[in-house]
C-alpha cells in the first residue's frame, strides 16, 4: 500500500469592521487589523488580500507592518513589489492568441419580426455539395481581424468526411497555401489534410474533438428562433478553412506574434443579413502555423500542428457558446473572461485524448502526474505563476494582457474543473443564462456542491496555488493522478485532468525577467509591504503576502485593508 503525506493547512478569514482612515471624499479608504498569532511551530504564514468584485478596484493596496517577526528563511522566493505591474509585449516568437470573434461582428445580434426568406416558412439547412480537389470557394474572412487581406479567400476542397453519425466535415485550403502554390515554405498539403481529419472526425472510431466538445458543451447549432440566423441542421456540417491569416497586413508569423485559429459568429447569420458571411458554420486556422515541422520532416505530433489541434477544441467551445447562450438562452454575450475560461478547460480536457501538452503544458501521457520538467515555461501556468494578482474579470486590452487574462482565466478554470465536477460542471456553466460569475456558482450548485460565493473560490483559488506543490485530497490543484469527470465520451473512458504542481514552473513576465519558481509573492525584509506601482487593487484579484516561513513562537503584524477587501490568514 502506498502511503502519502497530507500535509496540514488553516486559513481564517478575517471579517471587517475595525478602525478605518478616510478618504478626502470621507469614505473610508482601508480598515486597520492587528493579526496576532501564537504557538507557531515551523509554520509558513500568508496573507491572502482578495478583491471580491467583479467590476470595482479596491481603492488602495493592502500595507502589512509588524511589531515582531523573526524567521524568514526564504527570501527568495519574494518577489519584490517594484517587479510587478510592468507593461509586457507580445513575445517576438509564440505569442499566440486566439481571435475575440466569438461575440460577432459589432452591430450584429439575433433578430425576430424580420422575413429573410419567406414569412411564415420553415426552412432547413441544405449542405454544399463539395467535392475534393474539384470544389473552389471564395471564402469571406474575417474583416476585424484584417479588413485590406482576408476578405476574399480563393480555396479548394482538400478532405471530407461524409456522413459519420450524420456529420460531415470538409477541409478547405487557400490556393495560395497549398503545396504546389508558388511559394513553397510552410505549405498544407495532403497528409496534413488527412492528419486533420482524423483528429477532428476520425471516420473509423467515429470520435474526434467535434464528438467529444458536443458530449461536453452541447450543441454548437440547431433551432435558430431567430429569422436571420441559418437554418436547423447546419450543426452536422463543418468546414475548416486553412489560409494564412494575416493581423492588420501582417503575415509575418513568426516575429510579430499572430492568431492560430478563429471562430467568426458572423458566418451564423444569413448573406442577406450579413454580407460577409459564409453562411455555415466553420472554423478558421492559419495555414503556414499547422504546415510548421519541428525537423526536416512534417509530423502531426510537431509543436504547432499540435497547437491547431488544440486552439480548435478552444474555437469549438466558442461556437457552442454562441449558441447556447445567446441563442437557446436569449441572453447577451457572455463576459469575455467566463467565454475564454471555457475553452481553455476545453483545451485541458481534451489534451489527454487528442494526446498534446494543452495549457497545462505537459507532453502525454503523463498518469495525471504533476511532475513536469523544471522551470516548465511552455504553459499558461508559467504567465499565471509571475501575474497571479492580475484581475480574473477584466480582461487585457491588448498585446500581452491578453495572454496573461488567458494564463489567470486558465488558472482559475483548471482549479474549478479538478474540485467541482470536470466537464459536467462545465457543461453546466455554457449551458445557463448566466453570462458572468454567476454562471459559475450557479453551476457549482447544480453540480450539488451547495452555495458558494465568488469571494470563497477567489480565496481556495489562492490557498490552493500556494499548495499546490503538495498532493491534497480536497481543494487542490494537485491529486498526483488523473482527475477524471463525466460525462463520459463514446467510448466510456471520460475526460481526464492532469495534476498541476505550480512549484514546477518557472515565473515569467513574458519579457524576459523570470522569478524563479512557482508563484510570485509580495514581501520584503524591512517589514513593511505596500507596493508602490498597486496604487489600487483590481476586480476578482488575490494578492498573496508572504508573511513569514518556518515561524516558531509568537507573532504580531498590524494590517491595513482596502475598503471591500477580505483578509484571509493561511498557515500552512
Amino acid at each position: 500500500m502506498t502511503r502519502f503525506y497530507i500535509p496540514i493547512f488553516l486559513s481564517l478569514i478575517l471579517i471587517l469592521g475595525f478602525s478605518g482612515c478616510d478618504s478626502s471624499d470621507g469614505g473610508p479608504l482601508f480598515t486597520v487589523k492587528t493579526v496576532n498569532l501564537s504557538g507557531l511551530q515551523n509554520e509558513d504564514v500568508y496573507f491572502i488580500f482578495t478583491n471580491p468584485s467583479p467590476v470595482d478596484d479596491a481603492p488602495v493596496a493592502p500595507l502589512v507592518s509588524y511589531s515582531e517577526m523573526t524567521g524568514i528563511e526564504d527570501e527568495s522566493r519574494v518577489q519584490q513589489s517594484s517587479q510587478l505591474y510592468k507593461t509586457a509585449v507580445l513575445p517576438s516568437s509564440g505569442g499566440v492568441i486566439d481571435a475575440q470573434l466569438w461575440k460577432g461582428p459589432d452591430g450584429l445580434s439575433p433578430e425576430t419580426g424580420s422575413s429573410f426568406r419567406g414569412s411564415g416558412v420553415s426552412y432547413s439547412y441544405i449542405p454544399p455539395v463539395e467535392v475534393v480537389g474539384t470544389t473552389k470557394v471564395t471564402f469571406r474572412g474575417a474583416s476585424s481581424i484584417d479588413p485590406a487581406e482576408s476578405m476574399n479567400i480563393p480555396a479548394t476542397c482538400r478532405g471530407k468526411v461524409d456522413s459519420v453519425d450524420g456529420r460531415t466535415l470538409v477541409i478547405f485550403v487557400a490556393d495560395d497555401c497549398w503545396f504546389d502554390s508558388d511559394v513553397k515554405e510552410n505549405r498544407v498539403d495532403q497528409e496534413m489534410v488527412d492528419a486533420l481529419i482524423d483528429e477532428f472526425l476520425n471516420a473509423d472510431t467515429g470520435n474526434g474533438i467535434w464528438v467529444w466538445m458536443r458530449d461536453i458543451f452541447g450543441e454548437p447549432w440547431g433551432v435558430p428562433f431567430f429569422s436571420n440566423l441559418i437554418e436547423s441542421g447546419a450543426e452536422d456540417y463543418i468546414t475548416i478553412l486553412l489560409y494564412d491569416i494575416a493581423v492588420d497586413g501582417n503575415k509575418d508569423d513568426y516575429n510579430s506574434g499572430g492568431i492560430v485559429g478563429y471562430f467568426s459568429s458572423g458566418n451564423n447569420y444569413l448573406e442577406s443579413y450579413y454580407q460577409d458571411s459564409n453562411e455555415r458554420l466553420m472554423f478558421a486556422m492559419d495555414a503556414v502555423r499547422y504546415a510548421d515541422k519541428d525537423g526536416a520532416l512534417w509530423d502531426k505530433t510537431d509543436f504547432w500542428p499540435q497547437s491547431v489541434f488544440s486552439t480548435l477544441a478552444h474555437e469549438f467551445q466558442h461556437m457552442i457558446h454562441y449558441y447556447q447562450k445567446q441563442i437557446v438562452f436569449d441572453v447577451s454575450s457572455s463576459d469575455t473572461w467566463l467565454n475564454e475560461m471555457c475553452s481553455m478547460v476545453a483545451e485541458d480536457l481534451l489534451a489527454d485524448k487528442i494526446g498534446v501538452a494543452g495549457p497545462r503544458g505537459v507532453d502525454p501521457p503523463t498518469e495525471g502526474s504533476a511532475s513536469v520538467p523544471d522551470n516548465c515555461s511552455s504553459s499558461r501556468i508559467s504567465t499565471y505563476n509571475y501575474w497571479n494578482n492580475d484581475s480574473l474579470t477584466i480582461w487585457g486590452g491588448g498585446g500581452d494582457d491578453i495572454l496573461r487574462s488567458y494564463a489567470s482565466t486558465y488558472a482559475f478554470g483548471a482549479y474549478i474543473a479538478r474540485n467541482y465536477g470536470g466537464a459536467a460542471l462545465f457543461r453546466d456553466i455554457v449551458q445557463n443564462g448566466w453570462t458572468d460569475e454567476l454562471a459559475v456558482t450557479e453551476a457549482i450548485a447544480e453540480q450539488g456542491y451547495g452555495i458558494i460565493t465568488f469571494k470563497d473560490l477567489l480565496i481556495e483559488w489562492a490557498e490552493a496555488s500556494i499548495i499546490s506543490g503538495s498532493i491534497g485530497s480536497v481543494k487542490a490543484y494537485n491529486r498526483g493522478v488523473f482527475v477524471q469527470s463525466s460525462p463520459t465520451d463514446p467510448d466510456g473512458s471520460g475526460y481526464n485532468l492532469g495534476s498541476i504542481n505550480l512549484y514546477n514552473y518557472d515565473a515569467d513576465d513574458g519579457v524576459n525577467n523570470p522569478a524563479g519558481s512557482g508563484p510570485v509573492l509580495y514581501g520584503n525584509e524591512s517589514g513593511t509591504f505596500n507596493p508602490a506601482s498597486l496604487e489600487a487593487t483590481p476586480p476578482a484579484s488575490n494578492v498573496i503576502f508572504l508573511a513569514g516561513s518556518n515561524l516558531s513562537g509568537d507573532y504580531t503584524w498590524n494590517v491595513e485593508i482596502p475598503t471591500g477587501m477580505v483578509l484571509t490568514v493561511f498557515k500552512k
